[in-house]
């Protein structure tokens, strides 16, 4: 099997197959005025399961659902989003997103849309920051107004409070016993350790 070269044979014999990415594929919009949305799409959103929860209650299927109608009429229908970010629209696979090299298909939406802008895959969409100073305002300043989401909802009950779902209080006591790991002696140490256990492995 040549790995390189993106063929690779099956687990228990048979023929060699292309090795695909998970995202291959899989093509955004790109004229969202001519796919436009179904003609149902209002009448589904007035059904009683897709109702919002109210103001201080805990969100429910219809909170969550709503988070994705705004994705989809961002992406399909060409309605403006509430942050004001472009949103990067065209074919993944051109854009080097679905061949293993997805930092370069960031770094040419970058060019193409800023420091800031939405990328968005299906009903779910992604905020892309590149610029210093706004990372240092979300992660150090105003920290507070953001949460983990429908994912750390969903990953609550499968992973309990570990790295996603877990709280402000259970994360501050892990990181103060973690901190060690990441001092630069620490990771000078690691660095040499990989190095070295690298060379024995080529002379084998």
């Amino acid at each position: 099997a040549q790995r390189g070269g993106r063929v690779v044979a099956l687990a228990r014999g048979g023929e060699p197959q292309e090795e695909k990415s998970m995202l291959s594929g899989i093509k955004g919009p790109t004229n969202v005025e001519v796919e436009g949305l179904p003609w149902w799409w209002e009448a589904f959103w007035k059904l009683p399961f897709t109702a919002r929860g109210k103001k201080g209650e805990p969100l429910n299927l219809g909170d969550t659902m709503h988070v994705f109608r705004l994705n989809i009429e961002q992406i399909f229908g060409g309605e403006e989003s509430y942050d004001g970010a472009p949103l990067a629209t065209g074919d993944l696979a051109s854009s080097g997103l679905t061949d293993g090299t997805m930092y370069l298909g960031l770094q040419k939406y970058q060019d193409n849309f800023g420091d800031v802008y939405k990328l968005c895959f299906g009903p779910k969409s992604f905020m892309v920051v590149s610029d210093p100073e706004m990372c240092r305002h979300m992660l150090r300043e105003n920290v507070w107004n953001y949460d983990k989401g429908v994912l750390g909802e969903v990953l609550e009950d499968v992973m309990g409070k570990g790295l996603i779902p877990a709280d402000f209080e259970t994360w501050k006591v892990r990181r103060r016993a973690i901190v060690p790991g990441f001092h630069k002696k620490w990771l000078d140490f690691q660095v040499s350790e990989f190095g070295r256990a690298a060379g024995i492995l080529t002379k084998q």
